[in-house]
């Protein structure tokens, strides 16, 4: 989970956009406000979604996607690209990383919490280079798809056994 303090995001997107010479929009900051209330990685339909029945700003997709953009060219968002999904995160500096287990069939994502993760990238030390963040992916597969695909496996094995 990467929540975003509202207030640092919308001073760094200020500053980003006075800097690069770009407008200050309300539709910008409507999208990166709902992107700091957002508890966990979002898809643009998520976002959207959200950005209609919670913070009752309607902006078309395409706007989504092209503020999206920006926000990941003033590092304030972060896009991670999976075997069969798009996901989007909001990421203002933290101290801690992000431990995610990505199911290979079906897509699921999820955040979990490792302190053994945590011990092993802090013992950790480079030549040259201060560490920050860490993002550990971990592909697997599900329950529910493992649930899935043993039910069907034993599906075929009892039609194979009723055909003489």
């Amino acid at each position: 989970m990467c929540m975003m303090d509202r207030d640092a995001a919308k001073e760094a997107l200020s500053v980003f956009l006075e800097r690069s010479g770009q407008r200050k929009t309300s539709e910008r900051f409507a999208v990166l406000d709902a992107i700091c209330q957002m508890e966990a990685s979002f898809s643009v339909e998520e976002l959207e979604n959200y950005m209609i029945q919670q913070a009752k700003f309607p902006v078309c997709r395409a706007s989504i996607f092209n503020i999206l953009r920006l926000l990941m060219k003033a590092r304030l968002v972060i896009r991670h690209r999976y075997s069969n999904s798009t996901r989007y995160e909001g990421c203002m500096p933290t101290e801690s990383g992000i431990c995610r287990k990505v199911c290979s069939v079906c897509g699921n994502v999820s955040d979990f919490e490792s302190e053994e993760v945590e011990k092993v990238i802090a013992s950790l030390s480079f030549k040259r280079f201060k560490k920050g963040t860490f993002h550990l992916i971990v592909y697997g597969t599900c329950n529910s798809c493992i649930a899935k695909m043993s039910r069907r496996k034993n599906q075929l094995q009892s039609n194979k056994k009723k055909k003489p």
